[in-house]
């Protein structure tokens, strides 16, 4: 009878072990910089620029029109440009929202140099799904590493040497976005990027 009730106690274990919750930090939601994907809302968004001390302009996505501060517009389908992060080695950082103003996915802008060491900092934090450091640059095939974390998926884009993008997307709206950042904010960013007396040239 002892080997069937150790059986029995080691089959009830693993059943317990199954069942019990998992670490603290596997539930957590992806919120970088404390911005939560798919869980803050814009007004939320706005309060933790303002105790951040961050600035920002707003934009439409569609047209990359910028959007008056009392527009009854303002966090249906636009985004946020910070414009004083004071961040090392941040280029940029883009916050979308989508059409019922909830955070969809943030766009960080990095220096070319961190690539490898934020590549070493997410495998730490997030599962890795997929990882092709072999593309080709100005592509829709550039290097890249995908990695998720609960219904959100991260992206470290290597789109050319110079210019390295960190993706936070919620899964589900994860392809639009990535169709929308390669076909629409690099002419966009070429457009910004062009200075007056080029039309003299």
């Amino acid at each position: 009878m002892k080997p069937i009730f150790y059986i029995v106690l080691l089959f009830a274990t693993g059943i317990s072990l199954l069942s019990a919750p998992g670490p603290a930090w596997a539930d957590e939601r992806v919120a970088p910089f404390g911005f939560g994907i798919g869980t803050f809302n814009y007004d939320e968004t706005l309060q933790h620029l303002s105790e951040k001390g961050w600035k920002f302009v707003e934009y439409e996505k569609k047209q990359f029109k910028e959007i008056d501060r009392t527009s009854p517009r303002r966090g249906e389908n636009t985004f946020l440009k910070i414009m004083d992060h004071n961040l090392s080695g941040v280029k940029s950082i883009l916050l979308f929202f989508g059409p019922q103003s909830v955070l969809r996915a943030i766009l960080i802008n990095l220096e070319p140099q961190l690539f490898a060491v934020t590549m070493a900092d997410l495998g730490s934090k997030y599962r890795i799904i997929q990882k092709n450091l072999d593309g080709e640059f100005y592509s829709s095939d550039y290097p890249h590493i995908l990695y998720e974390k609960n219904d959100v998926t991260i992206e470290l884009q290597m789109y050319s040497p110079h210019r390295v993008r960190l993706l936070y997307v919620e899964s589900l709206v994860w392809e639009n976005y990535r169709n929308f950042l390669q076909k629409v904010y690099e002419p966009h960013r070429n457009q910004e990027n062009r200075k007056a007396w080029m039309k003299d040239l």
